[in-house]
């Protein structure tokens, strides 16, 4: 990824605040471990890696990702919108299938995660990965 290093270094990858926010939670919760942001796998962009742990962890907003309705409802919609939130679902399963398939720890956690699990459920969640 050519272009990988430069939006790294310019802070031009695309997140939220709520990214950075749990950001902020994963440097509070593993102190003392490196937390890389925005690390290249394969042609995906993964949004942390905990390299003490060797675990991938993507954080994933339900409406963009498509976790807040069916899926079927989303991908018969002919919103455009909607398009491009099937188009992320189906290349999150690829990356999924992709990680699963190559024994590479990828933990997704979701804003709905974030907002009704406590921090040692998260924690938990992270590090229970098999």
């Amino acid at each position: 990824m050519i272009g990988h290093e430069t939006k790294k270094r310019n802070g031009t990858y695309g997140k939220s605040k709520e990214e950075d926010a749990f950001y902020n939670f994963l440097l509070n919760k593993f102190d003392g471990y490196s937390i890389l942001r925005q690390e290249p796998v394969k042609n995906w962009s993964i949004d942390f890696y905990i390299s003490e742990l060797d675990i991938y962890v993507q954080y994933n907003g339900s409406y963009f990702h498509g976790l807040d309705r069916p899926i079927e409802q989303i991908k018969q919609s002919c919103k455009q919108r909607d398009e491009n939130i099937y188009k992320t679902y189906i290349r999150d399963v690829e990356r999924f299938n992709y990680f699963e398939e190559n024994n590479i720890k990828l933990v997704v956690v979701s804003d709905i995660d974030v907002k009704n699990l406590t921090s040692s459920e998260l924690v938990s969640k992270i590090l229970d990965i098999k």
